[in-house]
């Protein structure tokens, strides 16, 4: 007899199913899996977490799950996988995290090709299948395993989209000598491995903004000096290598990437530019975007209370000036637009973190962000005629789900609904406020109707908030910021309107610097043939 849950996906046509919690783990401690979950056709999103479940059944007539875009499968005994999982030709997000295995499938890397995320943290994996031309693969989350090296096909062409490898305590003894390969990739994280040597090719990833080799046996001391030093940057390493090569006979390796990759970059610039008279025409139109130095009498700071590290502990803000949302038909909706693409992407339908725009003018610092009991909080949402509390605005939300999904007959739900679960039984909803205790945001849920923003607003505050990474953060600022230049520019290709971008500190509690945006290293790939940067001293 199938199980009630698999019972109701069946007859009401659910497109997810979260089989967790100590009476699900009994009865599949007792009785196994019921195999009918892996054949329910039309589900997008499967959960079978915190279980004694030691391996997926195989059931009559194999895995038939042709909707499946995200699977997590952590915090389990799994130590192997089916032959057939391969066949999840739809799957986007994969989590395996958090079990036993010790070898996966040899399809399984080659077959899933429209895979984003793959986690297999924290298991006891020793080597991993060779990839495929993942081309979609965004994140690899390899880390606290027994892997003595990293996938063969790390460094094919097809994975140009990869962002990040995480592959933090493992045994990995080398690097593929080819990863100026990844184009994208921002984050190489090989913490307490067992590296001597760190390839010169590496400097041919321009992108790289997180490097870290900790706890390795890195052979050249003053390379290793300067990645054990935090206050190192990664560009500095990046140089340093290219320095290396370059000087070391037989090795210009590096410095001949560094050219390639520098050549690419003015050859893409090229062909992204509008006036397309060749170099002097695009020396001509070149935009010079000012980035104003925090100044002490600007105030633009904002303070993180010891209360939201727990909820949301990053918080990245950015001020840019003189914008046009205006004067060219549809340009401010295709601005909120951005905002949206972001929380379905990078954000992982803000999952991941938040982003939010406010109208500068209306705001007075410095702000404070903090966790606050939601019958504290009170505050005129966006779009809403009159206050409420924020304990007030999630029961309406909440209602408001439920109505919609009974009256669908599903168990997702659409817009702000598909957020609430983030804050579900949280003491504290994390807030965003002003000098004088206004309200500007709630996220993940809303902004406030104060500095709500139109196409009449000439200067933004930009807000990213969220709980996994700070790089993933300084990520969404720059794709959000790089919308604006680009659209901005397009009818004021000298920047004659002046739009300049201002650093906005983040400090901790006590007044320690947290972030500062944008940094001298961020914003490097908006720089182009049409648009330079000049930087604070």
């Amino acid at each position: 007899m199938p199980w009630e849950e698999v019972s109701k996906v069946q007859q009401e046509g659910r497109h997810e199913l979260v089989l967790s919690g100590p009476e699900v783990a009994q009865r599949i401690e007792t009785e196994g899996l019921d195999p009918l979950v892996l054949q329910l056709e039309s589900l997008n999103f499967l959960s079978i977490s915190k279980t004694a479940l030691e391996q997926l059944p195989t059931p009559d007539g194999g895995i038939r799950l042709p909707a499946l875009a995200k699977l997590c499968v952590y915090e389990n005994r799994l130590a192997a996988l089916p032959a057939t999982f391969a066949q999840l030709a739809t799957l986007k997000h994969l989590d395996l995290s958090n079990n036993r295995l010790v070898c996966l499938p040899d399809n399984l890397l080659t077959d899933l090709l429209q895979l984003e995320v793959l986690n297999l943290s924290n298991n006891q994996l020793e080597s991993l299948p060779r990839l495929g031309p993942l081309s979609h693969l965004l994140d690899m989350y390899l880390s606290n395993n027994r892997l003595t090296a990293l996938p063969d096909g790390i460094d094919r062409p097809e994975l140009s989209s990869l962002l990040s490898i995480r592959a933090n305590n493992n045994s990995i003894e080398a690097l593929p000598p080819s990863l100026s390969r990844l184009p994208c990739l921002r984050v190489l994280d090989l913490e307490n491995n067992r590296v001597t040597e760190l390839p010169a090719d590496v400097s041919g990833c321009a992108k790289l903004r997180e490097l870290n080799l900790k706890g390795n046996k890195i052979a050249d001391r003053r390379l290793k000096k300067m990645l054990e030093d935090d206050k190192v940057q990664c560009a500095s390493v990046l140089e340093y290598l290219r320095k290396t090569a370059a000087s070391r006979p037989g090795q210009a390796t590096a410095k001949a990437a560094g050219k390639k990759q520098k050549k690419q970059q003015q050859q893409q610039q090229r062909l992204e530019s509008e006036t397309g008279d060749g170099d002097d025409a695009d020396e001509a139109e070149a935009a010079t975007i000012d980035i104003r130095h925090w100044r002490p009498e600007s105030d633009l700071t904002a303070r993180l209370h010891e209360s939201v590290l727990e909820v949301r502990p990053y918080l990245v803000l950015c001020a840019v000036r003189n914008i046009d949302l205006a004067s060219a038909p549809g340009r401010f909706k295709a601005f909120l637009a951005c905002q949206q693409a972001l929380h379905d992407g990078l954000a992982d339908r803000r999952q991941k973190l938040t982003v939010a725009s406010h109208d500068l003018d209306k705001i007075r610092f410095p702000l404070t962000f903090e966790a606050r009991p939601p019958a504290e909080i009170v505050f005129r949402p966006l779009k809403s005629a009159k206050e409420e509390s924020a304990a007030e605005l999630f029961r309406r939300l909440r209602q408001e789900a439920e109505d919609e999904r009974k009256a669908k007959k599903r168990n997702t739900v659409s817009g702000v609904h598909r957020y609430l679960s983030l804050l579900e039984g949280r003491p504290g909803y994390p807030v965003l406020l002003d000098r004088d205790q206004r309200v500007l945001s709630l996220p993940p849920i809303t902004n406030a109707e104060l500095s709500r923003i139109g196409p009449e607003t000439r200067n933004l505050l930009l807000e990213v908030s969220g709980h996994s990474r700070l790089e993933l953060c300084k990520q969404a600022m720059e794709q959000l910021i790089s919308w604006l230049l680009s659209s901005a520019l397009k009818d004021d290709p000298a920047n004659e309107a002046g739009l300049a971008i201002e650093q906005v500190r983040t400090l901790d509690w006590e007044g320690g610097l947290r972030v500062v945006y944008p940094s001298r290293t961020d914003l490097v790939s908006c720089e182009t043939s049409s648009c330079r940067f000049n930087r604070p001293g």
